[in-house]
């Protein structure tokens, strides 16, 4: 699992399943903004490599849950951090503790 990152205006997440024979791999996920789910994406077939992008539209804070499953049990179910996209400006912004909360006003 790679880290959650804002780069080039995309949010990125990149995970890779290690695939054992006689086994079927899917995932699916949830695109948070504001901790409301804003995007649901229902169980797909996984390749070894996956990437998750998703351009974020408004400013707000993101993450993402990811679930894999693996012959229909789900094996994985974890939550991404949460960044704090400035869509306006085009950057993230960093905060110096797990739950600073960012206030974003139009211009």
């Amino acid at each position: 699992m790679s880290a959650f990152l804002y780069e080039e205006n995309w949010l990125k997440w990149s995970f890779e399943i290690r695939k054992e024979k006689k086994k079927n791999y899917d995932f699916a996920y949830y695109v948070y903004q504001d901790e409301r789910i804003i995007e649901r994406i229902w169980y797909k077939e996984a390749s070894k490599c996956e990437e998750i992008l998703i351009k974020p539209i408004y400013s707000g804070a993101y993450k993402i849950r990811l679930f894999i499953r693996e012959n229909k049990k789900i094996i994985f179910n974890e939550i991404s951090s949460t960044l704090w996209i400035d869509t306006l400006h085009e950057k993230q912004i960093m905060t110096t503790f797990p739950s600073q909360k960012i206030f974003f006003t139009p211009n």
